[in-house]
């Protein structure tokens, strides 16, 4: 699965959530890049981990981090202080989580506030992601499963909507939400998928919305041709190129996501390596084999980076001539092509060989 499963921990009473074996970095040592939204990388960067001198000003002790209590707090007739507490996040950042009534009175509140360094977040939405990646072939890996705090911000004059996906913090704001005297516009938690298709050679992710994975989907070679029979090699058949199939060669594969049959050609003349590997899916076209990228996935929130687990992405042209690519993920299959790619029968001194790599890509949550 291109997509782990997920494991629970205990944390502070809360059910905490490990999104991949690897140890977490903070989210300082990672450029955030998605062409659907700029989320500003430097907000990021100046909550972790953050100076405590502000936050604890108004934190609670974190021993009780798992229950709501009624705040010490000054009250006043247009902002009253009605529960409180605070966080260490598991990126190192210091957050406060309040719940305050704007409009009088001490019965309820109407407004949940995260307050991390200088920035203060106003609480948006309350999410339940399910997260999945897709492959141009419609294949989906996943799901992910997670919570996620939308808050909104000011930046530069602008507002900013981004996310807060610590379990502790957002389970805090969950039990908020669930008391009978919210008021706030948050009323329940909500169920959203997270749309994520691979977007460059070097493996990134993007955030899709449900009609620009509809068209992304429907615009694919591979995906809109499913079960047609013809093959995309049509045009190098007529230059000899089906010639120099090695048919001994030929290989079929169970793979995680279907059945695959692999062809290998010789283009050089000598028939003891290929140049070119071909893979065909059953109901799927062929496609040339460009490379295959294990891309280790990271989602950033403002107090925690959560791990998608590293994907098989095996990038796929539908001519070897042709700088045309698409991705399928499948993790059987993307050993067998390293397999084959490290043995003596591949030939990696061609003029454009083709290439095997690791890679993380970093995309920041927000009002997705």
């Amino acid at each position: 699965m291109a997509i782990q499963a997920l494991s629970s921990v205990t944390n502070k009473g809360y059910s905490n959530i490990s999104f991949g074996k690897r140890g977490e970095k903070s989210a300082k040592n990672h450029n955030v890049t998605s062409p659907v939204k700029a989320v500003p990388l430097a907000v990021l960067i100046a909550m972790s981990p953050l100076t405590t001198t502000n936050a604890e000003n108004i934190m609670r002790a974190e021993s009780n981090a798992h229950t709501i209590e009624l705040a010490e707090a000054p009250q006043s007739q247009s902002r009253v202080l009605m529960y409180a507490e605070g966080f260490t996040s598991q990126n190192g950042s210091k957050v406060a989580v309040m719940a305050f009534n704007t409009k009088g009175g001490t019965d309820s509140f109407d407004q949940i506030v995260l307050k991390v360094g200088e920035f203060t977040f106003e609480a948006k939405d309350l999410l339940l992601r399910e997260g999945y990646l897709y492959s141009s072939n419609g294949v989906k890996e996943g799901p992910l499963r997670f919570k996620e705090v939308i808050a909104e911000t000011e930046i530069d004059g602008k507002k900013e909507r981004l996310s807060f996906v610590d379990p502790n913090i957002v389970n805090y704001v969950e039990a908020l939400v669930a008391q009978p005297t919210n008021k706030s516009n948050i009323k329940n938690i909500r169920h959203a998928d997270l749309n994520m298709v691979v977007a460059s050679s070097k493996g990134q992710f993007i955030f899709l919305t449900d009609e620009d994975l509809k068209n992304h989907l429907e615009n694919s070679t591979l995906y809109k041709l499913v079960g047609s029979n013809s093959t995309l090699y049509d045009g190098m058949m007529t230059e000899g190129f089906a010639e120099n199939r090695l048919d001994a060669w030929e290989r079929r594969i169970q793979g995680s996501h279907g059945n695959y049959i692999m062809k290998f050609y010789d283009i050089d003349d000598n028939p003891d390596n290929a140049e070119v590997i071909v893979v065909q899916k059953e109901g799927d076209r062929d496609g040339c084999i460009e490379g295959v990228v294990f891309v280790d996935g990271k989602l950033h929130g403002v107090d925690n980076a959560l791990s998608t687990g590293v994907a098989s992405v095996i990038r796929i042209s539908p001519n070897p001539l042709s700088n045309y690519e698409e991705y399928i993920t499948d993790d059987i299959l993307a050993n067998e092509i390293v397999k084959f790619y490290n043995s003596p029968k591949y030939n990696k001194s061609q003029k454009y060989p083709m290439t095997v790599m690791q890679s993380e890509s970093n995309l920041a949550l927000g009002d997705y």
